[in-house]
């Protein structure tokens, strides 16, 4: 909840201004100015952040390249954690919008759902992403949190989890790779937080003159993928835009 927030916030920031405070070798006298400080900064900190939370903020990067014959618009998502820290209804308002946009291709970047995300909520969002115009079509990759690994009481199987992706017409590109239009390659890396992750050298890249694009969740190897010759890479995870 956000009080939660607001409260570890609170006690963070006081721990560190009374340590600071032991370090100078003052004596505790200051509580009273310590915890307001403390209030004004949780306060400010966790209003910010609420603020974000409630707003899908949408960032438009323009890409040429001599390899692409055709103009391609995509639409990348990632980092939803449904129906936890966001209103469900700021995603639906935005999908009606984005149906107006005439999109080639959807990329989902992990972290849709989360360990706070129920069962119920979980099929709700995949139906609701399913919905989004494609021509070319709507791939997934996971994230870190998307499986529930993190959590000892999860709400839902991995099994449960991809049936909800694929049943409304999402590819998982789960360490695999699909051709679009002849002349993109679409690479979905496995998150580095699971298991059996290939290298990437196991795609031949250099052995094509596709536009070659990854999808990885976490951007911890985005100046290998520069060397080997990936054209973009597209990461979510640092919640960064």
């Amino acid at each position: 909840s956000i009080f939660s927030l607001w409260m570890i916030h609170f006690i963070v920031l006081t721990i560190f201004f009374d340590m600071i405070i032991w370090i100078l070798k003052r004596k505790h006298t200051w509580w009273s100015e310590i915890s307001l400080l403390a209030i004004i900064l949780s306060s400010i900190t966790v209003g910010y952040g609420y603020s974000n939370m409630q707003h899908i903020n949408q960032t438009t990067y323009t890409i040429s390249s001599s390899k692409l014959s055709n103009d391609y618009k995509i639409l990348m998502i990632a980092d939803v954690h449904y129906d936890t820290v966001q209103d469900p209804s700021i995603l639906k308002g935005m999908i009606e919008k984005w149906n107006k946009e005439n999109y080639d291709l959807v990329l989902f970047d992990g972290d849709i759902v989360e360990e706070g995300t129920s069962n119920q909520s979980m099929h709700e969002v995949f139906n609701l992403l399913g919905k989004i115009k494609s021509q070319y079509g709507r791939y997934y990759v996971y994230g870190n949190h998307d499986c529930q690994f993190y959590s000892s009481n999860r709400k839902y199987s991995v099994e449960e989890l991809m049936d909800a992706i694929e049943s409304n017409g999402i590819t998982i590109l789960d360490d695999d790779h699909t051709i679009i239009n002849n002349e993109i390659e679409l690479i979905g890396r496995r998150d580095i937080s699971l298991s059996g992750r290939k290298q990437i050298e196991a795609y031949a890249l250099l052995q094509n003159d596709h536009y070659i694009i990854v999808e990885d969740h976490q951007p911890l190897d985005y100046q290998k993928n520069e060397l080997l010759g990936i054209d973009l890479e597209l990461s979510g995870h640092t919640h960064a835009g």
